[in-house]
């Protein structure tokens, strides 16, 4: 992906069409993958009477649906909190500045709770969705007890709201922390004006919002489609967010045959009504 070209010289020039010159450099973001796992996600797709259109980097996807014009111009920080995984991109003046795929998910917590609890991953998982929370979601001054019986299969199981958070708050700062290093790389450690849009299933997570803005000292929010107004409320869950922006990237590609698999992210709200009738043929 192009950063920016150098033309005889001649530093930060965004597009050297119709420009002349002798030497052309460019510096860019190069994305890779193993290919064993690429040809195995298409293999998967194509023996279900499927295409594959294009390979599309996820974080890129999901900041397609969830960054406005202003967001990336000005410089800001998506971190979609996925299962196995999070990822994270910066953008600054419009251009990408930095990428990352970061080995935790929000699973990691899950798995913790399992260990914590001595219980199922699966029991974990229902205990994270119906009571999880980091410190930031929860009123430290009351003692809540949560009685989760029913859910371990075993009696008396009741134990403070606190001990859950704890655990939570562990993996979530190791997350963050992981996080902060990225931002030191490319020096923009709280000093990105639109601050972080968050996204992923993880960012459903009560009190995570605030416990980043706390640890980052950045302003928060929470991840939305831009350009799909009027569909369900389930596409605008934030854990949709690579979905939207594959849908997005779909129609661009239709629009703009010659772009080659690239997404300017540009302005897609020219195109909402072809996006729109293209998804009504998905829905009930």
């Amino acid at each position: 992906i192009p950063r920016n070209f150098i033309v005889d010289g001649t530093e930060n020039v965004k597009n050297p069409l119709g420009m002349k010159g002798v030497r052309l450099e460019a510096e860019v973001c190069i994305i890779d993958g193993l290919s064993p796992y690429l040809r195995n996600i298409a293999k998967c797709v194509n023996e279900n009477d499927m295409e594959v259109a294009a390979l599309v980097f996820a974080p890129l996807a999901a900041a397609l649906a969830v960054l406005d014009k202003n967001q990336r111009e000005y410089g800001v920080m998506h971190l979609d909190f996925g299962g196995g995984t999070s990822s994270l991109t910066i953008f600054e003046e419009a251009e990408l500045l930095h990428s990352v795929v970061l080995p935790v998910g929000s699973k990691h917590i899950t798995n913790d709770l399992a260990v914590a609890l001595r219980t199922s991953m699966d029991v974990a998982e229902r205990i994270k969705l119906e009571h999880g929370a980091t410190s930031s979601g929860e009123d430290n001054r009351r003692k809540e007890m949560i009685d989760l019986s029913a859910a371990i299969g075993e009696e008396k199981f009741i134990l403070p709201k606190k001990q859950l958070a704890r655990v939570i708050d562990a993996r979530t700062q190791e997350l963050l922390g992981l996080v902060s290093d990225e931002l030191k790389k490319v020096s923009r450690n709280g000093m990105l004006p639109a601050g972080v849009v968050v996204s992923g299933g993880g960012a459903n997570l009560p009190g995570l919002l605030p416990y980043i803005k706390d640890t980052l000292r950045l302003p928060v929010r929470l991840a939305k489609p831009l350009h799909l107004d009027g569909v369900t409320d389930a596409a605008v869950d934030p854990a949709f967010a690579v979905a939207t922006g594959l849908v997005l990237w779909g129609i661009e590609q239709e629009i703009s045959p010659d772009s080659k698999g690239r997404s300017s992210f540009g302005n897609f709200s020219g195109n909402t009504n072809k996006v729109m009738d293209w998804l009504k043929n998905f829905m009930p």
